[in-house]
């Protein structure tokens, strides 16, 4: 990757090495340009300034550091260093003129717990990239880990979240002469085109676009799926062409086990061979309350065979599961007694809050689509909505009619969302 041209907000950036401040914070829009910014700034502060000197570089996940920030450095030919990542240390050695070197340290800050990680380090500086998705407790205990150097510096970046976040709170809400704040647009980023920008806008809608097109620090309130709820027809379709069932690459399912006054839910999804298009194809419920274990199996079984008539010759997969295991495990026991092409997993749940974002790329692409004998699926889409009590982003969760069904189909294409591109 050839960098040619650099904007004046991004050369801001490059500055701040020499800025007597210790600490930035670049915010704004998606694909504005910032990442890259703080990127090489930080490694040409820490290059030009240290030798053989430690530095933290946090994402919210190691994977994410690595392809937010290792990765296109690495890429980046017309850097004057040397790098060399090793995955399994976690560290990217660079190296300058005259033999300095410095080393670089990958942690994610995925949750409450991850602050641990970082205690007993000793570092000259830190870049947290999508800080905003790291907890409080982790950044506070990576800076820490730089109070021993006179010159450390903190480079951090983000997309904006609710005003009352922390970051927004404690760095940007508040005059502070230690802190050099800058906002970005997608017209900071050079290689972003009209078109592109354009594209981009298409992505969000709601909340999402003031966040992540306009760059605004704003509460999420009200419908999540506004545009679904506003034109459900746009998304919901009868029966699959022939083509459009010979495009279906497989048929995953989500089920998510109900309890007291919640329902158990079975869902079957369609992903294509493209995984251009994620398809809601049927759904079932069963009212949890006096339900046993072996009436959800002898329920799934019924599912699963009544999915296949519909789509006969389409790839079953798997069925992605919520907890206990114990009845996981039963269901599995079931369908090979049965002889049904399905395995049964417990499903690895992402953040709901990345499962929205996900959804929300989605419907504004056209990628979801839904059959109209999804009528649960349907309802809960229109009707998901903010929990405006909450200080944090939070999806309400008091309607099993609506959170259910959201669940069990989350759990169906979740495992995919880096193949639709989505996360």
């Amino acid at each position: 990757m050839l960098i040619q041209k650099f904007s004046p907000k991004q050369m801001d950036v490059m500055a701040f090495g020499l800025d007597d401040r210790p600490i930035l914070i670049a915010d704004g829009a998606v694909r504005s340009g910032k990442t890259v910014a703080v990127s090489i700034s930080f490694l040409a502060w820490a290059m030009e300034t240290f030798d053989k000197a430690t530095f933290i570089i946090a994402g919210k996940t190691v994977s994410s550091a690595e392809r937010n920030v290792i990765m296109p450095l690495m890429t980046i030919e017309n850097l004057p260093y040397s790098m060399d990542y090793r995955r399994s240390d976690r560290q990217l050695l660079v190296k300058g003129n005259g033999g300095r070197e410095n080393y670089f340290y990958v942690f994610g800050g995925k949750d409450e717990s991850s602050y641990s990680l970082v205690q007993g380090l000793t570092a000259s500086g830190a870049m947290f990239d999508e800080v905003a998705l790291q907890p409080q407790s982790f950044v506070d205990q990576a800076i820490a880990r730089t109070l021993a150097t006179d010159n450390a510096k903190i480079y951090f970046n983000c997309n904006p979240e609710n005003p009352e976040h922390y970051i927004h709170q404690t760095y940007i809400a508040v005059d502070r002469p230690d802190v050099k704040h800058l906002h970005f647009t997608m017209r900071d980023n050079p290689i972003m085109t009209p078109e592109m920008i354009a594209r981009a806008e298409r992505l969000y809608s709601g909340i999402f676009y003031r966040r992540y097109i306009l760059g605004q620090w704003v509460r999420a309130e009200g419908l999540i799926f506004g545009q679904f709820a506003d034109n459900p027809h746009n998304w919901i379709i009868g029966e699959l062409t022939e083509e459009e069932k010979n495009a279906l690459k497989f048929i995953t399912f989500g089920v998510d086990y109900g309890e007291n006054t919640s329902h158990t839910v079975f869902i079957a999804t369609g992903l294509t061979r493209s995984a251009s298009q994620v398809y809601a194809l049927a759904e079932r419920k069963l009212d949890s309350k006096g339900v046993d274990p072996a009436a959800i199996e002898d329920a799934f079984v019924d599912f699963v065979r009544d999915v296949m008539r519909l789509y006969p010759g389409v790839r079953l997969t798997y069925a992605f599961c919520d907890h206990p295991e114990t009845i996981t495990n039963g269901i599995n026991k079931r369908i090979r007694k049965e002889k049904l092409p399905v395995v049964a997993v417990t499903a690895i749940k992402e953040e709901i809050n990345t499962r929205i974002y996900a959804q929300e790329k989605m419907l504004n692409l056209g990628i979801i689509k839904i059959h109209r004998r999804c009528s649960m699926l349907i309802h809960s889409l229109s009707n998901q909505v903010w929990d405006e009590k909450k200080q944090t982003d939070t999806r309400l969760d008091v309607n099993p009619d609506v959170a259910d069904i959201a669940d069990a189909w989350e759990y169906s294409w979740m495992n995919f969302i880096d193949e639709i591109g989505v996360r």
